[in-house]
């Protein structure tokens, strides 16, 4: 009977012993490791997943210490007694005892320097050079529209209908590599942005822009826009209207050229702009109005398809009017230059 508990008893404490001992020894291994490489870790956060952490005590505590080096440096000016006397002081918190003599055994002028090394000494100080600021200062992302939008002038009856009517229009949006370095949270731009840009077309033309898509988009970012164009054909629609290349070169007129009367284009470039609040948000007007047929307007001060940035965004009439009356053409699936069966 005694035998048959003594295995029972093995066997319970193997089956249960085991995977608790496997579990324990995998995730005391897993801290070992993961203190011994924190620093590779912390760096593959901050650089590739793009988190924003805060420095442990010892990068805080190694930063300090850089800060009171230089501090020291630079209060070693070419004085030459003055120099001189700081050396022994820094030593002197250290050692009390050795101060305590030499101020004796020199005239009252050796006491003067005591003191003002104190400042030196407090390597606590929070003011230090902390780390570099990793992205540009700029507002916090709302839904909120960062740029005022311009009312529309009133439309006459035909147009009212129009815009009246919906659409919905599904945007795949191709980010390229210089953009996507430029933003912390590329992603989270894009969608923003869109969002932003689908409140603008439902107030100019009753029309709701729907995010189909994000992918990274690696082409050659110093393509003209026609090769640009080229390279973007090459992307599947995967069920959406329109894929839309964004590209890190300054924000421009479209280039485009004007979209046939029997369809929209399928393909479109957006470029970005020197405003910290929304950089995307009208090279994205831009590009998507002219897809839909609008034209650059030439005018310097105009800020949708003019080319420059305004603090307010606002369309012409007759951009307005044209986009409305081509509303429900469908995307056709050619690039500008192509014949109806799809050859150049």
């Amino acid at each position: 009977m005694n035998t048959r508990r003594v295995k029972a008893l093995a066997k319970l404490a193997l089956i249960l012993g085991v995977p608790i001992g496997l579990v324990l020894g995998l995730f005391t291994s897993g801290v070992y490791v993961g203190v011994q490489n924190q620093d590779t870790i912390r760096s593959i956060e901050r650089d590739l997943l793009g988190i924003d952490l805060k420095p442990t005590a010892a990068e805080q505590k190694a930063a300090e210490q850089k800060a009171a080096e230089a501090k020291s440096a630079d209060t070693k000016s070419p004085d030459s007694k003055t120099s001189d006397t700081k050396a022994p002081d820094t030593k002197a918190p250290d050692t009390k005892t050795p101060d305590a003599k030499t101020p004796d055994s020199k005239t009252p002028d050796a006491k003067t320097p005591e003191t003002p090394p104190k400042p030196d000494t407090p390597v606590t100080d929070k003011p230090v050079d902390t780390p570099e600021p990793t992205v540009a200062p700029r507002a916090p992302r709302t839904k909120a529209l960062p740029l005022a939008v311009a009312l529309p002038e009133p439309l006459d009856a035909d147009l009212r209908a129009r815009h009246s009517a919906a659409r919905t229009i599904a945007v795949k949006v191709l980010v390229d590599p210089e953009v996507a370095g430029r933003a912390g949270d590329w992603l989270a731009d894009v969608q923003y942005t869109v969002d932003w840009a689908n409140q603008v077309f439902g107030t100019y033309f009753g029309i709701e822009l729907k995010l189909a898509g994000v992918v990274l988009w690696n082409t050659d970012s110093t393509l003209d826009h026609a090769g640009a164009l080229e390279s973007l054909r090459a992307h599947p629609h995967e069920g959406a209207d329109l894929v839309l290349g964004l590209r890190g070169q300054k924000l421009a007129a479209n280039k485009a050229p004007a979209a046939p009367a029997t369809h929209n284009q399928p393909f479109a470039l957006a470029y970005t702009s020197d405003d910290l609040r929304a950089p995307m948000l009208q090279g994205v007007l831009v590009g998507i109005s002219g897809a839909m047929g609008a034209l650059p307007t030439g005018e310097a001060d105009a800020g949708w398809m003019g080319g420059t940035t305004l603090d307010t965004l606002q369309l012409d009439s007759e951009n307005r009017k044209r986009i409305l009356e081509r509303k429900q053409l469908p995307f056709s699936r050619q690039l500008p230059g192509d014949s109806e069966d799809g050859s150049k």
